[in-house]
């Protein structure tokens, strides 16, 4: 995919009184989307593909920084459940097509790391990057059916041909705010 887009809601908090260890979790909604052109002899079309990841996170991480400082640096990891939609659309010049992708579900995991800086007592702004492989567990291959498609991350043959498996991998930068309670 070309470009995304990510919201999401994400809480963490100490595994024990004053640990640097932290337990985390969250949820994400991903959007991913590419569109193209193609030319050949016969004609053109425009396709668009759209593809959102429902993401659920529980992991934890460790958190560099003592108690009660202004930058605290952070590296974790958390164990992902997407569910995964989308859809195509071609654009013939005398038609338009659309299909609809079958949701599926994929297990993952992501990395990341980031800085938190202290504003208030209680309010921070957060910086980080993760990195995602979420379809590590339940590839599949199913063959599509009228205007839905699936997934097809499993490698696969089809018309004498041999298909690799797919994997699943982004680069997820964010920003925002943190609040801090119990501080």
């Amino acid at each position: 995919m070309k470009s995304g887009v990510s919201y999401g809601i994400y809480v963490k908090f100490p595994a024990m009184r004053k640990s640097p260890v932290q337990i985390t979790g969250g949820i994400g909604f991903n959007v991913f989307s590419n569109s193209q052109v193609y030319n050949d002899a016969t004609g053109s079309a425009d396709i668009s593909l759209t593809q959102s990841h429902l993401a659920i996170v529980f992991g934890a991480e460790y958190n560099f920084a003592k108690r009660k400082t202004i930058l605290n640096p952070f590296l974790g990891a958390e164990a992902m459940v997407n569910v995964i939609g989308g859809k195509l659309t071609i654009i013939f010049p005398d038609e338009t097509k659309n299909f609809s992708m079958n949701s599926t579900i994929r297990l993952g995991l992501q990395f990341g790391g980031g800085l938190d800086l202290v504003v208030h007592n209680n309010i921070g702004i957060v910086v980080g990057a993760k990195y995602a492989f979420a379809n590590l567990v339940g590839k599949s291959f199913e063959e599509d059916f009228g205007t839905q498609y699936n997934l097809g991350d499993a490698a696969h043959d089809h018309n004498g041909s041999s298909y690799p498996s797919k994997n699943i991998q982004y680069l997820h930068l964010y920003g925002g705010m943190s609040f801090y309670f119990g501080r």
